[in-house]
């Protein structure tokens, strides 16, 4: 494989012959966002030449243009190891994968790197290089699980390991949200309504007489619960009720 133009893969002389890679998924960011104010660019050196790359969080793998690779100099390409697809399971093409050197301008850090090739005008670094460049950085500590006991109030105490979150530890820890019976608010709930729009009033619906005893038991079992309360004085919003059988 190489970087000239209508040169096709299956027949170019210069491409790597009984290569067989298999073919796995990548997922990559929107690239598409329109909000770049937020974006965190940095510039690095690619075989000696200048380059400003977006530094990508979400993003496990490089990703370089065609051009950038071009303009620095002869570089043979290889077939990708994986299809790159957007957070919607597009497709993004890409030409092959290439090795280059990266170096970091305040550091002088030196490391070969794997990109993928593509027609896009941005250049990516991934999550892992801008850790190995330390120009991201993850705060372990504040990184939440779920653990077997609470925090030790000792700072020196080493964190419990974190359990696998299981069907039986749910119901083993939070029993009292499943045991058939209504919570309740603490204070009563008030909800606005816009004075502008005239209260409706809905007429009330006969009943198949095959379900009026049914219902009769299930607004009993309702009010006793205290998810309802009878009214039996004039108020301005009335609904229909809706009977699902």
């Amino acid at each position: 494989m190489c970087l000239k133009r209508n040169h096709r893969s299956t027949v170019c002389r210069s491409r790597q012959r009984g290569h067989y890679v298999q073919q796995l998924d990548e997922t990559l960011l929107a690239l598409d966002n329109a909000n770049t104010s937020r974006r965190i660019y940095s510039n690095l050196f690619v075989n000696n030449r200048k380059v400003r790359f977006l530094l990508d969080c979400s993003s496990t793998m490089n990703i370089i243009p065609r051009a950038v690779v071009t303009a620095t100099g002869r570089v043979s390409l290889r077939p990708p190891r994986a299809t790159l697809r957007m957070f919607d399971s597009t497709e993004l093409p890409t030409i092959g994968m290439t090795t280059m050197r990266v170096r970091h301008p305040r550091t002088n850090t030196e490391l070969d790197l794997d990109f993928y090739v593509t027609e896009r005008d941005e250049p990516i670094i991934g999550i892992d290089t801008c850790r190995q460049l330390d120009m991201l950085r993850i705060v372990e500590d504040d990184i939440c699980a779920l653990n077997d006991s609470p925090p030790s109030s000792t700072p020196t105490s080493p964190p419990s390991a974190p359990i696998r979150l299981t069907e039986a530890v749910v119901f083993d820890r939070y029993a009292d949200l499943f045991d058939g019976s209504l919570g309740l608010l603490d204070d009563d709930v008030h909800l606005e309504t816009d004075p502008s729009v005239p209260p409706v009033q809905m007429p009330l619906c006969r009943l198949p007489i095959a379900v009026r005893d049914r219902v009769q038991l299930e607004l009993k079992k309702l009010t006793d619960q205290g998810v309802i309360q009878p009214i039996t004085e004039p108020t301005p919003w009335v609904s229909a009720l809706l009977i699902a059988f």
